[in-house]
């Protein structure tokens, strides 16, 4: 007899929520960094975690804030060399 794993998905009408808040190995892999560089861009003042206890959290919003100001930033940088 052979066990078929079980696949959980979601009724198809329901939505599944975007999470709000990330763990820092999240916003890591977010944006594709470590973990260690992750910390330092807050001892940077760079990203603001969120505490929830013991627990380290990010909104996923300030993450894409971080990374459009990036972007923004080297667009400009770019077009004042060129």
């Amino acid at each position: 007899m052979t066990l078929t794993p079980t696949v959980r998905t979601s009724p198809p009408n329901r939505k599944v929520p975007r999470a709000l808040l990330v763990s820092v190995r999240e916003a890591a892999d977010m944006l594709a960094i470590s973990r260690s560089s992750v910390y330092n861009l807050i001892d940077a003042d760079q990203l603001t975690p969120i505490r929830i206890g013991r627990s380290v959290r990010f909104p996923v919003e300030q993450l894409e804030r971080f990374v459009a100001a990036r972007i923004a930033g080297e667009a400009a940088a770019s077009s004042a060399r060129g």
